[in-house]
């Protein structure tokens, strides 16, 4: 979640400064690690493994985008 809420506030941020927005501050990506491999879907045979933990780590990060647009709005849902 942390992830792909910092990418995506990260993405907001330069769209909002270059459609003249006033600055807001960027998150350090590099403290933050994707843990995309870590939750990828594993099989053994025909049978998924992890399901559980894969699905979720992906509504985690869904999660973790939608917030990121709710504080851009300042807190304001759409």
């Amino acid at each position: 979640m942390r992830y792909d809420y910092a990418l995506t506030w990260n993405r907001l941020v330069g769209e909002d400064a270059r459609n003249g927005g006033k600055p807001k501050r960027k998150f350090d990506a590099s403290a933050i690690r994707s843990q995309d491999d870590q939750y990828k879907i594993q099989w053994n045979g025909k049978e998924c493994v992890n399901a559980c933990a894969s699905d979720g780590y992906l509504v985690g990060c869904i999660v973790g985008t939608h917030l990121a647009g709710v504080d851009m709005r300042n807190g304001k849902s759409s």
